[in-house]
C-alpha cells in the first residue's frame, strides 16, 4: 500500500490552490472584458441616439424659420397701408395695396432673412442665382434644383413590349402648362391652343437680364418632355 508523504500532500495542495487562482483571475477577465464590452456598446448607442436628436433638432429649426417668415408675410401691422403677399418657393414677396413692392421673406438660409427697398429689382438685386450654378464645381455643392423632374417608364408602353415610352413628372411647376399641343408654340391671337393662359416663363427674370441656359422653352425644344424650368435654392 502507497502512502502519501507530507511533502507530497503539500505538493498536492499548492497545485490545486495556483489552479483555483488561475481560474480566479481568468473569471474576472472574462467579467473585465464584458464591462468593457456593454459600457462600449452603451456608449455607441447613447452617441448615434445624441446625434439623431441633434439632426432632428436642427431640421425643426429650419422648419420653424420657414413658418416664421411665411407668417410674417402674412402679417398686416393694422396701423399701417393694408398689403398682400406672394409665395413661392423660396421666397414670400410682400407688396403695398397699389402694387409696390414692400419686403421680400427669403425662405432659405442667409444672412438677411428680410430685404426691403425702393423695388424688387433694388431689393433682390443681389439675391439671383449665378448663371453657372449647374457647372461651376464650387456651385454643384451649394445649389439644387427643386423641380429636376424625375422620369418613369410608361405603364402601357411597358405593357406592349416597348422601351421607349417614358412619363416625366415635375415636383413643382410642369413647364410643359407651356407647350401647344395644337401646332405653332407661338400662335397667333385668337387660335386655338393647349397652352395654360397666363402661364408662360423664359429664360431670364423680370429684373435680371442674365441668361439661363438649363431653362428650356416651348421655343427651343421639339418635345414637350424637353421642357425644363430649374428652381435652384
Amino acid at each position: 500500500m502507497k502512502t502519501l508523504t507530507p511533502h507530497a500532500f503539500k505538493s498536492s495542495r499548492q497545485g490545486m490552490a495556483l489552479v483555483m487562482v488561475i481560474s480566479a483571475l481568468a473569471l474576472m477577465a472574462i467579467l473585465m472584458v464584458a464591462i468593457f464590452t456593454t459600457t462600449q456598446n452603451e456608449y455607441k448607442s447613447t452617441q448615434s441616439y445624441v446625434n439623431a436628436r441633434a439632426a432632428k433638432d436642427l431640421a425643426d429649426v429650419g422648419v420653424a424659420i420657414v413658418e416664421a417668415q411665411i407668417q410674417n408675410g402674412q402679417y398686416t401691422d393694422v396701423s399701417k397701408t393694408r398689403t398682400f403677399h406672394a409665395t413661392q418657393p423660396g421666397m414670400v414677396r410682400v407688396f403695398n395695396g397699389d402694387g409696390s413692392f414692400n419686403a421680400a421673406y427669403k425662405l432659405y438660409s442667409s444672412t438677411q432673412m428680410k430685404v426691403t427697398g425702393q423695388s424688387e429689382s433694388s431689393a433682390l438685386a443681389n439675391e439671383y442665382v449665378p448663371v453657372d450654378w449647374a457647372t461651376n464645381p464650387q456651385n454643384l455643392a451649394r445649389y439644387v434644383d427643386l423641380n429636376e423632374p424625375v422620369a418613369r417608364p410608361n405603364l402601357a408602353a411597358s405593357a406592349s413590349g416597348s422601351s421607349t415610352g417614358v412619363d416625366v413628372f415635375f415636383p413643382i411647376i410642369d413647364p410643359r402648362a407651356a407647350w401647344n399641343y395644337n401646332g405653332s408654340q407661338t400662335p397667333s391671337t385668337g387660335s386655338i391652343t393647349t397652352q395654360v393662359e397666363g402661364f408662360s416663363y423664359s429664360t431670364s427674370t423680370p429684373t435680371n437680364t442674365a441668361t439661363y441656359n438649363e431653362v428650356r422653352t416651348p421655343t427651343n425644344v421639339q418635345s414637350p418632355n424637353d421642357l425644363r424650368l430649374p428652381m435652384p435654392v
